[in-house]
């Protein structure tokens, strides 16, 4: 089958870059399923970044579950309870997002200021959260485009395209107030 997908490798590697220039070293990673292509490449990613700034990879603040509110409260949970917590929480899906600000915020523990936060995927809410929250977007006009043409060259010349054709689409990094460097 045709395929039109993000970079998950990239947009990881951007995000995860990113806060390590900002001076994080404890950056948390809450992730779905690590058998799905998009966690095994944003993993993949994550460690990527890391190992080119020599920063160990600790084991303690990877969290692999579900793409889930639930998991991303239970994992946000159990990471702020380890000492010392981390300076950045990177979650994976905008559902993840959801359960790590929840318990963020039941806990009152500010962001930036004590916790920054990056996700995946921008919407529209990520833009008004307070603070509005950085994140790797990923071009969803452009993959529906490149998707309906993949499908409309299917219909049009089913014999001459015998082979199933991959574009990967590049991910940008969308900085907003969610992040800040550590002292």
């Amino acid at each position: 089958l045709d395929a039109v997908l993000a970079d998950n490798i990239q947009g990881a590697y951007q995000i995860t870059h990113y806060l390590l220039g900002l001076g994080h070293r404890r950056i948390a990673l809450i992730m779905g399923e690590d058998e799905l292509t998009t966690g095994q490449n944003r993993l993949h990613g994550y460690q990527l970044a890391l190992g080119d700034q020599g920063v160990a990879i600790d084991p303690d603040l990877v969290r692999i579950g579900s793409f889930s509110r639930s998991h991303g409260e239970a994992a946000t949970a159990a990471l702020l309870d380890l000492d010392p917590i981390p300076t950045a929480i990177l979650a994976g899906s905008n559902r993840i997002l959801m359960g790590v600000l929840q318990v963020l915020t039941k806990r009152h523990v500010t962001i930036p200021d004590t916790i920054s936060v990056a996700a995946f995927n921008d919407t529209e809410w990520l833009q008004i959260w307070d603070p509005p929250i950085t994140t790797v977007d990923i071009d969803v006009a452009e993959m529906a485009r490149l998707a309906v043409n993949l499908l409309l060259q299917r219909i049009t010349n089913p014999e001459k395209l015998a082979k199933p054709r991959e574009y990967l689409l590049g991910t940008s990094l969308l900085i907003r107030a969610s992040c800040q460097e550590v002292e």
